[in-house]
């Protein structure tokens, strides 16, 4: 997906593309067609100082910078490569960091442009073409940090797009984000603050909100801290790992519907899994330690559609191999999956009932200042209706006493009207107390519902351990 890292494209038919950038800053590939069995090695483009993929309808589509400054667009089409310059960056400033998808049908080139007068101003771009025609698009100015590979993160979901990035505040890295909406990007806005060094983070949304885990290293000491947002703004932080050695090349996925984060530390994969609002003990990764491990970004065509650029690990030595997270994953007992998808249900259900109640408190709220609107009306209509009253009594014509009549008569008619609202307004406004009472006592039932299967599956839990404790005493004599 990005810079100078491999690229991998697994196809329809489980040929494996393989895309780098050679010593010679030259972009190549060549393609695995059956067990190390590799084509010779072709080249898609010269002077190349930054790339990008991505794949749409078995379409491999690359985005390029080159030495001269010059974005540009090639795509493979009947065993051919085609490509074009479609825009020329200004030669004071460089292209640090490169990342592109198509969204809606468009094409959204995200890169970080280096201004080289300054030595750490940096902007954050967005530039969209359709094929044709070109719209530029500035999402910030951001102060360059050391020590950052890359600076910001892309996220699509059918109609959300959405950008995560880093910018130097002094006393540590702001992450921020910005949405896009109405062909243009919100005003950025900050998320938490970032201590340290050696900053890396990647992010990962889902039903119930994004999570964000990010590694810094501060004193010779390295962290891993993930920070959840909920669909309501609401965050919550977790400490993943703290260690002495040092952690690279960090990775945020999803397997079975379960949480994981995974990073490499002396060669090795370790990985941890997030449940039960806390995250597992570090594992390492059954893999033959001869096998030299680094970080890609895979495309991998699946039934009828692609999984679009996702960062992954692959073997390069002795053999070329993809390592799928589902591979390397030790599944673990049955009723810790049980706790966790019990602990899914019930939180989905409680943000449901935390939905429901928001609604109901702004109708209430609405409710209550309509009656509060409509009580000072009655009070206006009665002081109207009494003085309209001793008008007549003291008024001698009769002319005016008819007149004086129909006021009464109109003001009266109003009065009862406004009163008979009154009283529909009350009646509505207990029955939206009444649900609300309702749903805080299901709050608290599912709570103590949750409460309760943990402690059973954690009983559970214990004595499965406890079996295979006595399973492995009996072995042993």
């Amino acid at each position: 997906m990005n810079n100078t890292r491999e690229w991998v494209y697994m196809d329809s038919v489980k040929n494996i593309w393989k895309f780098e950038l050679n010593e010679n800053s030259n972009l190549v590939y060549k393609v695995m067609y059956d067990e190390e069995k590799w084509t010779k090695e072709r080249m898609v483009a010269e002077d190349v100082v930054k790339y990008s993929i991505y794949i749409e309808d078995e379409i491999i589509h690359i985005i390029y910078i080159n030495e001269k400054n010059e974005i540009k667009y090639c795509i493979f089409k009947n065993k051919q490569w085609l490509g074009k310059p479609i825009y020329n960056i200004d030669t004071n400033s460089t292209i640090v960091d490169l990342k592109t998808l198509i969204f809606q049908g468009k094409m959204h080139i995200f890169y970080l442009l280096k201004v080289n007068d300054d030595i750490d101003h940096g902007i954050l771009m967005d530039f969209i073409w359709n094929g044709k025609e070109i719209n530029l698009n500035t999402i910030e100015h951001v102060i360059l940090k050391v020590n950052i590979q890359e600076y910001f993160r892309v996220q699509s979901n059918d109609d959300n797009l959405e950008v995560y990035f880093i910018t130097d505040q002094g006393d540590g890295a702001a992450l921020k984000i910005s949405t896009f909406k109405n062909d243009g990007w919100t005003t950025p806005k900050w998320l938490y603050c970032i201590q340290g060094d050696k900053i890396e983070f990647e992010v990962m949304r889902n039903s119930r909100g994004r999570n964000l885990v990010n590694k810094s290293m501060e004193k010779n000491k390295y962290l891993l801290e993930h920070v959840f947002i909920d669909a309501n703004g609401n965050m919550k932080n977790y400490i993943v790992l703290e260690s002495t050695n040092e952690i690279i090349e960090l990775i945020l996925f999803n397997n079975n519907n379960r949480l994981y984060a995974s990073w490499l530390k002396n060669g090795e994969i370790s990985y941890s899994e997030f449940a039960n609002e806390k995250w597992s003990e570090a594992k390492k990764a059954n893999i033959n330690a001869e096998c030299k491990i680094k970080t890609c970004y895979a495309a991998i065509f699946q039934g009828d559609y692609h999984i679009n650029p996702i960062k992954t690990y692959c073997i390069s030595e002795p053999k070329f191999q993809i390592l799928f997270q589902s591979e390397f994953i030790e599944s673990d007992d049955e009723d810790f999956n049980n706790s966790y998808e019990i602990n899914e249900k019930t939180q989905r259900k409680l943000m449901e009932i935390s939905e429901a109640n928001k609604k109901l408190e702004k109708e209430i709220n609405f409710i209550n200042m309509q009656l509060e609107k409509k009580n000072r009306l009655i009070e206006e209509y009665e002081k109207s209706y009494n003085g309209k009253l001793r008008k007549k009594n003291n008024d001698l014509f009769l002319e005016v006493q008819k007149s004086i009549q129909k006021e009464l008569d109109r003001i009266k008619n109003q009065l009862i009207e406004e009163k008979t609202i009154t009283s529909s307004l009350q009646n509505k406004l207990k029955e939206n107390e009444d649900k609300y009472n309702m749903l805080n006592k299901q709050i608290e039932l599912l709570n103590e519902e949750n409460k309760k299967l943990q402690e059973e599956l954690e009983m559970e839990r214990n004595q499965t351990i406890f079996k295979r404790i006595l399973r492995k005493k009996s072995s042993d004599i």
